[in-house]
């Protein structure tokens, strides 16, 4: 599940800039037109969201998953570290290419 949230695309929006929303909650049949990101979900976090929301988090979770390391891949805690380092490696890649790529951000704003 924890994957599934972090690494959803969601909905495609097609232009850069979309009409705020009039009310909230927004109603359902517009939802899908009002959370609409340009480059998926975690893309739009990285892109928008305050640093300290979820890579800090990251970072915890794979400390206390290290910190359940008994030094053997049998153990019953191995899953849940094989999990959370898997996690965080995945978020590095989104990382390291936000950051390698990130230019489409500045050249769209630019234009409009």
């Amino acid at each position: 599940l924890l994957e599934a949230c972090l690494f959803e695309p969601g909905p495609w929006q097609h232009q850069q800039a979309r009409p705020m929303p009039e009310t909230i909650p927004i109603p359902r049949d517009l939802r899908a037109e009002m959370l609409c990101t340009p480059l998926g979900l975690l893309f739009n976090e990285l892109a928008l969201a305050p640093p300290t929301l979820l890579l800090p988090h990251v970072r915890r979770m794979l400390a206390a998953a290290l910190d359940m390391d008994t030094g053997t891949s049998e153990s019953a805690s191995a899953a849940v570290i094989f999990f959370v380092v898997r996690l965080a490696v995945r978020v590095e890649a989104y990382v390291a290419f936000f950051l390698q790529h990130g230019e489409w951000r500045k050249e769209s704003e630019s234009d409009g």
